[in-house]
């Protein structure tokens, strides 16, 4: 996904820890986003804006945003984009183990050669305490633990996954 404010017309692409790296022209989202970029596009309120993101440096031209599911035209093989290197997703299973969505799977017509540590499984850390899961958003002090047992745990999981989503990636 990308983000921008009513009151500016800057389009930024969400890294983790919730730095923004703008996207330089409507040329480069076609080229890296595709056509539809604009649907990719939430808009954020100002407030929130400035108390949840730091502006980083502005993406290069061409440039795609750490954080960012790829794959090649040509392939089904899906990659996350590491801020270094194009991470080889093993499988479908390890796909929905880190809670990704395909629709924000952006295709490039460049070839992707992987590099780095594939990802095999989760690499969310699992709680102790009756197998829910932790999440920590950098920075924030924060953590929440539910069981898995507890019948609220799935949707207070799917709150605190969004707002982590909007957050890091």
């Amino acid at each position: 996904k990308l983000v921008k404010i009513t009151t500016d017309p800057s389009v930024y692409a969400v890294e983790a820890n919730g730095v923004l790296r703008k996207v330089q022209s409507e040329a480069d989202a076609i080229a890296i986003y595709g056509a539809n970029w604009a649907k990719r596009v939430i808009d954020v309120n100002d407030s929130f804006f400035a108390a949840t993101y730091t502006v980083g440096t502005p993406l290069t031209s061409g440039m795609i945003a750490a954080g960012t599911l790829v794959k090649n035209a040509n392939s089904g093989a899906i990659y996350l984009y590491d801020g270094a290197n194009y991470r080889s997703i093993a499988n479908e299973a390890a796909f929905n183990a880190n809670r990704y969505d395909f629709a924000n799977v952006v295709t490039r017509s460049m070839a992707i050669t992987a590099g780095g540590s594939a990802i095999t499984t989760s690499e969310f850390a699992y709680d102790a305490q009756g197998g829910g899961t932790s999440v920590v958003v950098t920075g924030s002090g924060l953590t929440a633990s539910l069981s898995a047992a507890t019948p609220a745990a799935a949707l207070f999981h799917k709150m605190v996954l969004a707002f982590q989503w909007l957050k890091l990636i």
